[in-house]
Formats: C-alpha cells, structure tokens, sequence
C-alpha cells in the first residue's frame, strides 16, 4: 500500500516488506540483500527505527538494517529522488555496468558565446542477472 508518513509506521512498513521476502524463501535469510529506496526514505525509516526501538540502540550503524539483521540493508539512491518505490535483490545480484573511455581523464572542451561545454565519452547503470529475484512494492 501507501507508505506511511509517520516513521514508526514506515520502518514497520518496511519490515514488513523484508518479512514477506525472507517468507518466500527461507534460503534469502542467509544472503545479503540490498533494500533500495530514496535518501528521504531512508532518512524516515532511520527515524522509525530509533523511535520504535529506541535512540540507544544504534550504537553500529544498525539502523542501516532491517531489525539489526545484517544480511538485510537499507541503501538510498539519488536516482530514486521523488520515487515511493522500495525493490531489494540479493546483493550479488546487482552488476554495476559502466563504460569508459581509453582516455579516461581526457575531455573534449567547447566555448561558445560564453558557454562552456565538458564532453567525454562515459556512461554508468546498474543491472541484475536474474529478474525472478529482484522484488518491489508496487508504488512507482
């Protein structure tokens, strides 16, 4: 459904979310596994953590997992800006598919009525090897 502007609802909501994973696969609880969602969401689901579970109980970063499971981390993605989406994929399963150029530090300089231009030859993006493992909510 909706997610929740309340962080307390939201962290469950995510919880939530990794129980129904690790419930279709029992094997997914020893595998580490990648929640993404946006740096907001994030942000809110560190918030419900420390207000459900306390402002002590953060004393390793354990709010970047799910119930202090370390085998299920939260990550936030700048691509995801604006996005409710929350999708997870074992972490294995994510490629990080890039291509640069020969000249790597090389840039084609352009100046135009006091404009300038930086060209190079690069691209970036992510992919996953197998779609059957990779689950979302259905909020885009």
């Amino acid at each position: 459904g909706a997610l929740s502007p309340t962080p307390a609802t939201f962290c469950a909501q995510v919880e939530t979310f990794a129980k129904g994973i690790l419930a279709l696969n029992e094997d997914y609880a020893s595998v580490p596994m990648k929640i993404f969602m946006n740096r907001v969401l994030v942000q809110r689901y560190k918030e419900g953590y420390r207000a459900l579970y306390g402002n002590n109980t953060d004393f390793k970063g354990a709010t970047a997992y799910i119930q202090d499971n370390e085998m299920l981390q939260v990550v936030g993605s700048s691509a995801m800006a604006g996005r409710s989406r929350i999708w997870a994929t074992p972490a294995e399963n994510i490629h990080d598919l890039q291509f640069r150029s020969t000249r790597p530090n090389s840039f084609d300089i352009q100046a135009v009525d006091r404009q300038v231009k930086l060209l190079t030859d690069m691209w970036r993006g992510f992919g996953v090897s197998r779609v059957e493992e990779v689950f979302a909510n259905e909020q885009v």
